[in-house]
């Protein structure tokens, strides 16, 4: 089980890729969508960032294994190229945020602070 404010990471090593992250997180990896319900305790407050590549459909899943099993989990998905098709579909499918790799870590950080409720998010800077 996880302690709060958690960060669960799925297909990416969250801690090499925004090493700032540990200072406000505990950051876990979860190999498979699977693993995530039987570890997640449901009073942690915590997120799920996922690492989507188009052929492995990895955010889909994630993101169906939480509708399934009504978990109140925040999802966060990392790509490695925004796609606009992809993007709405994927929010649609009830993804928190979605980010490009690449791009400014300091978005990524302020989404998983608002997802998680550590951060007043309205009007706040990043």
């Amino acid at each position: 089980m996880f302690p709060s404010k958690t960060v669960i990471s799925v297909g990416l090593d969250l801690g090499a890729r925004l090493p700032g992250l540990q200072s406000t997180f505990q950051l876990v990896r979860a190999a498979t969508p699977e693993q995530l319900v039987r570890a997640i305790e449901p009073a942690a407050e915590a997120a799920i960032v996922v690492y989507h590549r188009p052929e492995e459909n990895l955010a889909r899943r994630v993101l169906e294994t939480v509708a399934r099993h009504r978990l109140k989990i925040p999802v966060i998905v990392l790509v490695e190229q925004l796609d606009m098709e992809e993007y709405l579909q994927l929010m649609w499918e009830g993804a928190y945020d979605y980010f490009e790799l690449g791009g400014d870590p300091r978005w990524i950080e302020r989404s998983l602070r608002c997802a998680i409720g550590t951060h007043n998010c309205a009007g706040a800077a990043v």
